[in-house]
């Protein structure tokens, strides 16, 4: 699912205001989250307040669990590219939840918050190491997931 979604992500092959409007789908463009702008996928993902929200959070997570400092910025937010190009493995994948969580609230009509996203990044981890420990590949999970398999205060 998370791969399918980000590849439709970056195809812009994903259901968001602006493009069901256009579609005759639904009856208006505004933002489905703040309701105050056209929904396209850079307000949707980046400009809307909840969203910004989310991202905020995410970036202090990833301070705490893998003491690396993300620099939110559209570029990086929207493409997962940081100032000096590709970004750790483990930093692109939680950015890619956090769009997918965005997503799927979306989707849903229920509203993101920043416990849910928290919770959805630990629900993954879960369900890969999980199937890391099927195949005895633990060790590859825990070098990807460092101390947040281990810490589970947040």
């Amino acid at each position: 699912k998370i791969r399918s979604f980000n590849y439709n992500y970056h195809l812009r092959n994903i259901p968001y205001g602006v493009r069901l409007y256009k579609m005759q789908i639904t009856g208006d463009d505004m933002c489905t989250q703040c309701n105050s702008a056209k929904e396209t996928l850079r307000h949707l993902y980046w400009e809307c307040e909840i969203s910004k929200r989310l991202w905020e959070r995410l970036k202090k997570f990833l301070q705490n669990y893998f003491n690396f400092d993300l620099v939110l910025t559209a570029k990086c937010v929207l493409t997962g590219l940081g100032n000096e190009g590709c970004l750790p493995v483990n930093i692109y994948f939680c950015m890619i939840l956090c769009r997918q969580y965005i997503h799927t609230c979306k989707c849903l009509k229920k509203y993101p918050t920043e416990v849910g996203l928290i919770k959805h990044i630990r629900s993954i981890e879960v369900l890969e190491r999980n199937i890391a420990a099927s195949k005895n590949k633990l060790a590859v999970h825990l070098k990807k997931w460092q101390k947040l398999c281990t810490d589970t205060n947040e």
